[in-house]
């Protein structure tokens, strides 16, 4: 019986161990990573953890906006652009997020729109649009 007893104990504490090693990182971990992996100019690495932080939650603006930052950093403001504005849309309106889309619009040359304010309905003032366009 004795046997018995210490037999599912280790079992039982065997499979809490494999359980507790095995969760998933959580989104904020994830965009942290990607952060480690910008630092260290490896950007298809810091690509994939922001991606694995949006499948967790399609809506995290923070998510949206590292990834949105990345593909600045490596050229595809169309891309770029297409991950602010989300991230816009999902609630973060950052002084970072504003002038990462600025920017993402003046590389595509779209200056009319960038002037015209239209991409943050109108939620940006004057001041904001002359730290954009710095």
């Amino acid at each position: 019986m004795n046997y018995q007893f210490s037999k599912n104990f280790i079992a039982i504490f065997c499979l809490l161990l494999v359980l507790g090693c095995s969760r998933e990182p959580t989104i904020t971990e994830r965009i942290d990573k990607s952060n480690e992996y910008v630092s260290q100019g490896d950007y298809r690495a810091a690509t994939i953890e922001a991606k694995k932080a949006i499948q967790t939650d399609k809506q995290e603006p923070n998510a949206r906006a590292q990834l949105a930052r990345i593909h600045l950093l490596v050229g595809d403001s169309v891309s770029a652009e297409k991950e602010y504005k989300k991230a816009i849309e999902y609630g973060l309106e950052s002084l970072e997020v504003i002038k990462g889309f600025g920017r993402s619009l003046l590389l595509q040359r779209k200056t009319t729109q960038l002037l015209n304010g239209d991409f943050f309905n109108n939620k940006i003032g004057a001041q904001e649009k002359k730290i954009v366009l710095g």
